[in-house]
Order: C-alpha cells, then sequence, then structure tokens
C-alpha cells in the first residue's frame, strides 16, 4: 500500500484553509492489486497532493494490465478533496477496456462521489454516509493561469452535474438546485433511491477513525462509536496511543477516553475552521474592494476592466497591488500633452493604438470621445 502524506486537507469543506487542518491526520492510502482479469483498486483518504505520487501509481496501473487485468474493482472510503486530482484519479481508472463495478466504506463524499460515478454498479454499507456538493478548487498563478484555471473549474463543475444527471433521477438543473444550498448529505438508502449508488449491503462497525472524520466533514447525523475495547485490542495500544497525542504507556482506560474526546471535539472542528476561512475571506474581499476602488479612483482603471482586474486580484493580490500602483492615471497621461498638438485626428490616425497616440502625439488621444479612450485602453491592456 501506497501512502502519500499530505500537506494540506481540500475534502467535504470549501476551503483550502479547512483541507489543511485534517490533511495530515487523513493522508491519501492507495492500494492496487491484480486478481485474475480484475484490478482491485482502494482509495482511502483525502484527496490531496496525489500529483506528488501519480507517476507510481500510473505504473502500478500499467503493471497490472499487462498482467491481464481489464476490469476494475473500486474500493472507496474518503471525505473527497481536490477536484482536479480527482478528475486525473477518475481518467485513469477509465482507462481501462473493461467494466468498473465499486462499493463505499463509511465515508464517500465531495470529490470522492466523482471517482465513484465512475462506476457501472456502486454499493455501500446501510449506515454509510454519501455526500456531493459543487466541486471547489484552488486557483492560483498570474493573469492567464487564473484565467485558464477557471475555465478548467467550470468545465469540471460541469462535468460534475452532467455525470450526477446520467445516473440519478435528478436533472442537471435540479443538481444545480441541490448543491446551491450547500453540502447534501444522503444515507445509502437515500443515495440509492435517487440513483447515486445501485446497492445497498448490511451495515459495517465504524471504527473511532470514521465517525471522527464523518463528523469533521459536518454531517448532519454523526455515528456513535461502538465497540470501542474491540476496536483498540485489534491495534497496537502504543501506537494508538501516540497516534492520539498520548503516551505510549497510556493505559487502554487513557485511550479511550481520549477517542471519546476526539470524536467529540471532531463536531466543533468544521465551525471553527469555517469561521476562520470566512473571516479571512472577507478580509481578503475587502482588500480587493479598497484596491479597485482607489484605482478608479485614481484613473488608473475603468469600470469596464474591474471585473478583469477581480480575477487577478482574487488569484494573486500581491502581484496586483503590485502590477496597480504601476499603471499611469489617465490624468497623468494628459498632463504630459504637446499643447501645440493638433486636435482632429488625422486619416493616419484613425488606425492608432493606445500606445502609437502615447508615443507619437498624446494630445490627440486626450481629444478623442471617452468611449474612444476606453476601448483604446481596454484593447492595449487586453494585448499586453
Amino acid at each position: 500500500m501506497k501512502t502519500i502524506k499530505a500537506f494540506g486537507f481540500y475534502a467535504a469543506f470549501s476551503t483550502i484553509e479547512a483541507l489543511e487542518v485534517l490533511a495530515e491526520t487523513y493522508p491519501l492510502k492507495l492500494s492496487i492489486e491484480a486478481k485474475g482479469d480484475t484490478a482491485n483498486i482502494s482509495i482511502v483518504g483525502a484527496i490531496y497532493n496525489f500529483h506528488n505520487n501519480s507517476q507510481w501509481f500510473r505504473s502500478e496501473v500499467e503493471k497490472v494490465k499487462k498482467d491481464g487485468a481489464r476490469n476494475v474493482h473500486l474500493y472507496l472510503n474518503t471525505p473527497g478533496g481536490d477536484v482536479f486530482e480527482a478528475n486525473e484519479i477518475g481518467n485513469i481508472i477509465e482507462s481501462f477496456d473493461g467494466e468498473v463495478t465499486g462499493e463505499g466504506g463509511a465515508l464517500v463524499a465531495s470529490a470522492g462521489t466523482y471517482i465513484a460515478s465512475k462506476c457501472k454498479t456502486f454499493e455501500m454499507p446501510s449506515n454509510g454516509k454519501y455526500m456531493y456538493h459543487k466541486p471547489f478548487g484552488r486557483i492560483e498563478g498570474n493573469e492567464d493561469e487564473v484565467a485558464s484555471k477557471l475555465e478548467l473549474l467550470k468545465s469540471l463543475t460541469s462535468d460534475y452535474r452532467k455525470n450526477y444527471a446520467d445516473k440519478t433521477i435528478h436533472s442537471e438543473t435540479q443538481i444545480e438546485k441541490n448543491w446551491v444550498k450547500g453540502d447534501v448529505w444522503l444515507s445509502a438508502e437515500q443515495a440509492k433511491k435517487e440513483g447515486f449508488i445501485t446497492s445497498v449491503k448490511k451495515k459495517v462497525t465504524l471504527s473511532a477513525e470514521d465517525a471522527t472524520l464523518i463528523a469533521a466533514c459536518g454531517a448532519p447525523n454523526i455515528p456513535k462509536i461502538k465497540n470501542t475495547k474491540t476496536e483498540i485490542k485489534r491495534m497496537e495500544l502504543s501506537v494508538l496511543a501516540v497516534e492520539l497525542g498520548l503516551p505510549a504507556t497510556a493505559t487502554e482506560a487513557q485511550v479511550t477516553a481520549k477517542l471519546k474526546q476526539v470524536t467529540a471535539d471532531a463536531a466543533k472542528v468544521q465551525g471553527l475552521v469555517q469561521a476562520k476561512a470566512d473571516q479571512e475571506k472577507a478580509e481578503k474581499a475587502a482588500k480587493v474592494k479598497a484596491l479597485l476602488d482607489g484605482a478608479e479612483k485614481d484613473k488608473k482603471i475603468t469600470a469596464e476592466q474591474r471585473p478583469q482586474w477581480e480575477v487577478i486580484a482574487n488569484g494573486n493580490l500581491e502581484a496586483a497591488t503590485t502590477a496597480i500602483g504601476a499603471l499611469k492615471s489617465i490624468t497623468a497621461i494628459s498632463g504630459e500633452l504637446n499643447p501645440g498638438a493638433t486636435a482632429a485626428a488625422t486619416a493616419e490616425q484613425a488606425n492608432w493604438t493606445y500606445a502609437d497616440y502615447l508615443e507619437k502625439n498624446p494630445a490627440a488621444f486626450d481629444k478623442l470621445p471617452e468611449a474612444k479612450q476606453t476601448a483604446l485602453v481596454d484593447a492595449y491592456y487586453q494585448e499586453n
């Protein structure tokens, strides 16, 4: 089994900050094994930083294909994760020539449901949880990169919506109405009734980790941990104690108490993380607004250019601040005009660009109608 140590967490939450809170607690674990003509693939944990190990996974897939595997049986127990990485995993799974079937563990959520949608049949235990929501992705980079990634995210959102609609009783319009309200939590029976999965099997025993993860993802009904002592006996007590932040010499009673505390505290994590994320989002939005308001007031950008600058600022506020700071205002430009320049545009000037006016005759540009000035400036910044 390959364990991918994540440096962030991004599962059923709506922010990167939430992803970073729990990533190292629930790292991505992948395994693949060929049995006859079927590749058994297991995906457990948060789908995050897969790109660090995608080469290994692809290599293992090619190995089992060479061994004769045409079909796939997939096991998923995941809170979801990065939509782009889930898309990559889904594409790898679809590269097999045969049939793809699957089953879920205690939790199949967020981007995990997209991978599940690749399966012809998908089964979950009766006490399993299924959650889908509108895809959310991290977008960083310069203006061109942000625009490109935004288009990719829009394409993936459309793909998610269509996949769900094709498999379920819902239309794309209804899927949009459902997830625009936030996370959509379903029991296994509800997921089957709506067509997200094809069958329900008997319930499974949930581990303390399963219950904690479900709680941390914000599920409305948190399962109770049963047979805690049995769970402890199945693991090396000292190892479990250390994982829980206790001394290796902790007693079974201390470990049991800590497990119960972790389960109770986990329900609070989502609210705290979300509140922090909302605050940071609001603060950033205020900074972006102040930056663009100031740029418009100083006549460095126009109202028509503002939406483009807003995308840039949301992607990289520091870079946008630097770029806007380097711009000259229209007022500053007009202050450099040659007072002896001719006001009327010549036939040659009819085809001039904004750069031509600045170089050859700034005064002529200042005499142009405002709409013409705006069009030339917009064209200039789009090209540059």
